[in-house]
Parts: structure tokens; C-alpha cells; sequence
């Protein structure tokens, strides 16, 4: 099941590819603070409240390729595809730490719509907002969290995001990008009990990247 999920991931994915990319090169996301709200829609007749978990990550590591439409030409606008897993490590849930299976995967489809900001030869300083497409597969055994079932869902999100190339030379590249992003839906596509459930996600991600420029002229 979860092969197929990522071989749809990927191929939801190759029509932006298709774009002509003036590099590609491969990028470490570097997931900080983030947090997600968990309404488990369990009714709790003695709080006359849902149940809710928060749950804090601890900062994680992850792997990813990269295609951008405008390293460092004398241009404006460049796109970028960046296609990344992260394993999220759980740091607290609802302010305790967690105990148990700790951990969540994540396949990431980001699409960045930068716009040059700074543009030299040697420099181009970009801003932009940032559509991440997310599936999240969590484990949630663990002994402090409101439901024990395995879920993964779809997450759309929104961010505003800052970055940064470095141009070595006519062939590489290095950069860097910063994005805060809030999730805007999310659907839910595996679980094990019955109750609906929506997760609201909000965190900063760091991406560095080494890219290599094809043909790219200032």
C-alpha cells in the first residue's frame, strides 16, 4: 500500500518536470519546530469537549531532488519542484513525551513561485509563496496519544518562503531557502477506526541545496 501511494506521489509530479529546467541537483530539508493539532472527533460527555492531540516534533532530516526553472539568470520569476521524504521524529504529545512509535513518514511535493528580489552574476535573492502537497504516514502507538490507530493523510499547504543562490560557477550552484507553512486541508486516506479525523499542521523548513546549472548565462 504504501509503494502505491508514493508511485502515485511521483507520478502526480511529472507533469511539472516536463517544464524546461535550467538545473536540477539534489537538497537536504531540514524540518524545525513544527506542530500539529489532531481533532480526533471523540465526543467526551465529561469535558463536553473533542478530543484533541498536540503534538510537537522534534527538528528531523530528510532527502530530496530539486529542478528550477532560473538559477541565476537575469530574469525575475523562476519556478521550483522539489520532490522530498522527511522521518519526523515526535518530540511531545499534548506536553508529554512521547512513548511508543515515535515517528512519522513524509513525501513532500513542493512548488516554489519565486521572484528575484537581488540578481547578480554571482548572487540571486528571491522571495515567493510555496504550495506544499503532502502525504503524511504516522504511527500514533504510543502510550500518550488520545488514539492508537496507524492514519495517513493528504496535506495542502501554504507557505512564504525566502532563498538565496549562490552561483560557484556556470555549472553549480548552492542554495538555501527558508519557508514557514500552515496547512489549509487535509484528507484523511487510511485509519483504523471509524472516526473522523482532521490535523491541522503549521513549522519552519530550512532546504540546502547543491543544483547544477544547465547552460545558464547571466
Amino acid at each position: 500500500m504504501r509503494r502505491f501511494k508514493v508511485i502515485i506521489f511521483i507520478a502526480l509530479a511529472l507533469p511539472s518536470t516536463a517544464l524546461m529546467a535550467a538545473g536540477m541537483g539534489l537538497h537536504v530539508p531540514i524540518s524545525l519546530h513544527s506542530t500539529a493539532v489532531v481533532d480526533n472527533d471523540i465526543y467526551r460527555s465529561d469535558t463536553e469537549e473533542y478530543d484533541t492531540d498536540d503534538v510537537e516534533y522534534k527538528t528531523s532530516f530528510g532527502k530530496g531532488i530539486t529542478f528550477d526553472s532560473n538559477i541565476g539568470q537575469n530574469r525575475i520569476y523562476n519556478y521550483r519542484l522539489s520532490l522530498e521524504t522527511i522521518r519526523l521524529k515526535i518530540d511531545k504529545i499534548n506536553g508529554k513525551t512521547c512513548q511508543g512509535e515515535c515517528t512519522s513518514t513524509r513525501y513532500n511535493m513542493v512548488h516554489t513561485f519565486g521572484f528575484g528580489a537581488i540578481r547578480n552574476r554571482d548572487f540571486r535573492l528571491w522571495l515567493g509563496p510555496r504550495l506544499n502537497i503532502a502525504i503524511n504516514e504516522e504511527n500514533g502507538n504510543s502510550t500518550n496519544r488520545q488514539d492508537d490507530d496507524v492514519s495517513s493523510y493528504v496535506e495542502i499547504g501554504l507557505a512564504a518562503a525566502l532563498g538565496a543562490n549562490f552561483n560557484i560557477n556556470r555549472a553549480f550552484a548552492i542554495a538555501v531557502d527558508i519557508d514557514y507553512r500552515t496547512s489549509l486541508a487535509t484528507v484523511i486516506l487510511e485509519e483504523d477506526d471509524d472516526n473522523d479525523r482532521d490535523e491541522s499542521v503549521e513549522g519552519a523548513t530550512i532546504r540546502v541545496y547543491a543544483l547544477f546549472r544547465f547552460g545558464e548565462r547571466f
